[in-house]
C-alpha cells in the first residue's frame, strides 16, 4: 500500500515537472528590459535544481539504460563547454542555459526509466500549452491582450511573430502526428463508448490526450498564416507531407494511379508542380526585401565558416558577421543588390550555419550525429516526437529557433522522450553512469543557484538604469551604475552599447572605447564604431577616427551616418580636398531607407559646401 502510494507521488511529481518545463513559454517577467527574454531564463534555472532532487529516488526506482543517443548527448555537452572555455566565449548565459538543458534531457530519461507514460503526460502538457498560446494569440488579434512588439498584433508570449510561428508549427505537427497515429484506437474507444454508453477507465487518458490533440491542432491551424512566418508555413507543409508519404503510403498510392492513368497523373502532376512552384514564388515575393537579406546573410556566414573553421564562440556571431560582410565589401564581393538589402542581424536566420561558425566544424558533426541517431530507425519504429522535431529543423533552416528558450525545451524533450535508441548498457550500468551524471549535474547546479541572485539583481538594475539612458541623464553616476554590473552582464550586447556610449558622452573618451571594444566582439551593429571614431575624435587621434567611420560603412554600406560623420571629420581638419569628396558622397547617396534624419544630415553637409 505505501508503495503504491509513494509511486503515485513520484508520478505526480513528475507530472509538475513536466507542466512547469512546457509552461516556462508562459514566463513574462516585467522587471526585466527583455520581458519575454530574461525572466523565462532565471526561472528555467530555478527550475532545473528541483528537478535534480527529484531524479535521485526516480533513476535507482526506475530501469534507466544508456543510450548511444545519451552518449552523443554527453559527449557533445562536453565538447560545447570546453570549446566555449577555449574560445573565451563572453556569453556566459548562453554556457549557463546550455548546461541547463542538457540537464533537462537526462532528467526526463530518468523520469521516462521510472514511468513509461512520461511521454503520453508530455504530449498532453504540449498539447494544453498550444492551445493557450493559439487563444492568446487570437486574443492579440482581436485587440482583447496586447503583443509583445509594437509592430505586429499578434506574437504570441514571445517578442515576435517568428518564434511564435515556430513554437506553433511544432505543436501543430505534433498534435496532427498523434491524431493520425492514433486515429484507429481512438475509434475503438468511441465505439465501446457509444456501445456500453460509459467510458471505461483505462480509456480515459487515451481519450482526453486524444481530444486534446484536436483542440491544439485546430487552433494553431488559425494562427499560423497571421504570424506571416514563412519558416513557419514551410515547416508545416514539409512535416504533413511527410506525414502523407509515411503514414498514407502517398508515393505508392501515385505509383498504382500513375500506372493505371499515366496522362491523367501526368497532368495532374504538372499542374501541381507548377501551382507548388507558383506558391514558393508567392512566399518569396511577399516579403522579397526579407528574403534576400537571409541569402545575404548565409552567404556572409558561409565565408565567415571558411575564415574559421574551428569556430569562434558561443555568443560572438555578430561581432564576426560584421568583420566577414565588411571584409566582402572592401574587396567588392558584394552586389548593388546585396549592398541594399544588408543589415546587421543578431542571428543568421539558419541554425546549422550558425552553430559551424560558433563551435567549428566538431560542434555541427556533433549536432548532425546527434539528429541521425533520432531519426535512425524512423520507417519502423516512428512516433510524434521525430514528426515534430522534424518541422522543428526544417523551421531551423531559415529562422532562430535555438536561440529561443521555449523552442530549445521543446527539442529537448523531442530527443529525450523518443522510445528509439542502441542500448549500450545493462540496468545495473546504467544506474551507475546515470549517478554520476546526476551527481556532475547537482554540483553544477549548486554553483549556478549561487550565481543567479548577482545576475538578477544586475539584470534588475540594467532596465532602471535604461530608463536614465534612454532620457539622456548621463552623468558620472550612471556610468559608476553601469560598470558595477560588467560581468554579470558580460553576454548583453545593449549593455555593452550603453555603458560605453554614457561613458563617451560624459568626455570619458578611452575608456568608452575599451568598453566598446567588448560590444563590438559580440554585435554587428555598426553604431559601434561610430561611436568609437567620435571618441578618437575627440581625443584628437584623426587617423584612428577615420578609420573607424571607414569600418563602419563597410559593415554597413548602405547607411548615410557614417559618411556623414566622416565629411565633418574631414571639416574639423582642415582637408578641404577629402572633405569636398566625402560631402559629394553625402549627396549622392542613396540611403537603405529614407527619412527625416538622413534629409536633416545631407541639408547639413550642403550647407558646409557653399
Amino acid at each position: 500500500m505505501f508503495r503504491k502510494i509513494s509511486t503515485g507521488v513520484l508520478r505526480a511529481m513528475i507530472v509538475g515537472a513536466l507542466a512547469a518545463a512546457a509552461g516556462i513559454v508562459f514566463t513574462v517577467s516585467h522587471d526585466y528590459s527583455e520581458p519575454t527574454v530574461t525572466g523565462r531564463f532565471f526561472a528555467f534555472c530555478r527550475l532545473i535544481l528541483p528537478l535534480n532532487l527529484l531524479a535521485l529516488p526516480l533513476l535507482f526506482l526506475g530501469r534507466y539504460r544508456l543510450t548511444l543517443t545519451d552518449l552523443a548527448v554527453l559527449l557533445y555537452a562536453l565538447y560545447f563547454v570546453l570549446h566555449g572555455t577555449l574560445t573565451e566565449s563572453p556569453a556566459e548565459d548562453r554556457l549557463i542555459l546550455f548546461v541547463c538543458l542538457w540537464q533537462l534531457y537526462f532528467l526526463l530519461r530518468f523520469f521516462r526509466s521510472f514511468w513509461p507514460r512520461t511521454g503520453e503526460w508530455a504530449l498532453l502538457l504540449l498539447f494544453l500549452a498550444g492551445c493557450g498560446q493559439a487563444i492568446l494569440g487570437l486574443k492579440q488579434i482581436y485587440g482583447l491582450a496586447y503583443s509583445y512588439h509594437g509592430l505586429y498584433s499578434i506574437t504570441g508570449s514571445f517578442f515576435n511573430p517568428g518564434p511564435y510561428g515556430g513554437y506553433m508549427a511544432f505543436v501543430f505537427c505534433l498534435s496532427l502526428s498523434h491524431l493520425v497515429r492514433h486515429y484507429s484506437a481512438f475509434q475503438i474507444i468511441w465505439t465501446d463508448v457509444r456501445l456500453r454508453g460509459k467510458i471505461v477507465r483505462g480509456q480515459v487518458f487515451p481519450a482526453l490526450l486524444y481530444a486534446a490533440g484536436c483542440g491544439c491542432m485546430v487552433l494553431s491551424f488559425l494562427v499560423i498564416p497571421a504570424t506571416m512566418s514563412r519558416s513557419a508555413w514551410v515547416a508545416v507543409a514539409g512535416t504533413v507531407l511527410l506525414i502523407a508519404v509515411t503514414e498514407y503510403g502517398l508515393w505508392r498510392r501515385l505509383r498504382e494511379i500513375y500506372t493505371r492513368h499515366r496522362l491523367r497523373t501526368l497532368s495532374i502532376g504538372s499542374a501541381a508542380i507548377l501551382l507548388l512552384l507558383s506558391g514558393a514564388v508567392g512566399v518569396y515575393v511577399l516579403k522579397k526585401g526579407s528574403a534576400d537579406g537571409r541569402l545575404l546573410a548565409w552567404k556572409v556566414t558561409a565565408q565567415a565558416i571558411a575564415d574559421h573553421p574551428s569556430g569562434t564562440g558561443a555568443g560572438t556571431f555578430g561581432g564576426v558577421y560584421a568583420e566577414t560582410q565588411a571584409a566582402l565589401f572592401q574587396a567588392g564581393r558584394l552586389s548593388a543588390g546585396e549592398v541594399a538589402v544588408a543589415d546587421s542581424p543578431a542571428y543568421a536566420f539558419n541554425e546549422y550555419l550558425q552553430i559551424t561558425l560558433e563551435q567549428g566544424w566538431p560542434g555541427i558533426l556533433f549536432f548532425l550525429a546527434l539528429l541521425f541517431l533520432s531519426f535512425r530507425d524512423f520507417r519502423s519504429r516512428r512516433n510524434e516526437w521525430q514528426y515534430a522535431l522534424f518541422a522543428l529543423l526544417l523551421f531551423a533552416l531559415t529562422s532562430y529557433p535555438f536561440r529561443i528558450l521555449p523552442l530549445l525545451i521543446l527539442l529537448v524533450m523531442s530527443l529525450a522522450l523518443q522510445s528509439n535508441g542502441i542500448v549500450l548498457s545493462g540496468v545495473r550500468w546504467g544506474k551507475a553512469i546515470g549517478g554520476v551524471i546526476l551527481f556532475c549535474m547537482l554540483f553544477f547546479n549548486l554553483y549556478t543557484i549561487q550565481t543567479l541572485p548577482a545576475k538578477e539583481a544586475a539584470y534588475r538594475e540594467w532596465k532602471s538604469l535604461g530608463a536614465f539612458y534612454r532620457m539622456e541623464l548621463y552623468d558620472e553616476d550612471l556610468a559608476r551604475d553601469y560598470g558595477a554590473n560588467r560581468e554579470p552582464l558580460a553576454g548583453e550586447v545593449h549593455y555593452w552599447f550603453e555603458y560605453g556610449h554614457t561613458l563617451n558622452k560624459i568626455g570619458r573618451y578611452a575608456e568608452s572605447n575599451r568598453i566598446l571594444e567588448k560590444g563590438v566582439r559580440q554585435s554587428s551593429d555598426p553604431m559601434f564604431y561610430n561611436i568609437m571614431g567620435n571618441n578618437y575624435r575627440s581625443l584628437g587621434e584623426y587617423a584612428k577616427a577615420e578609420a573607424m567611420y571607414e569600418k563602419a560603412f563597410s559593415v554597413l554600406p548602405n547607411r548615410l551616418y557614417p559618411l556623414y560623420l566622416l565629411t565633418k571629420l574631414y571639416y574639423e581638419q582642415g582637408d578641404t580636398l577629402k572633405a569636398v569628396r566625402s560631402a559629394r558622397r553625402v549627396q549622392e547617396f542613396a540611403p537603405k531607407v529614407e527619412s527625416p534624419a538622413t534629409r536633416e544630415m545631407k541639408d547639413e553637409i550642403r550647407e558646409l559646401l557653399k
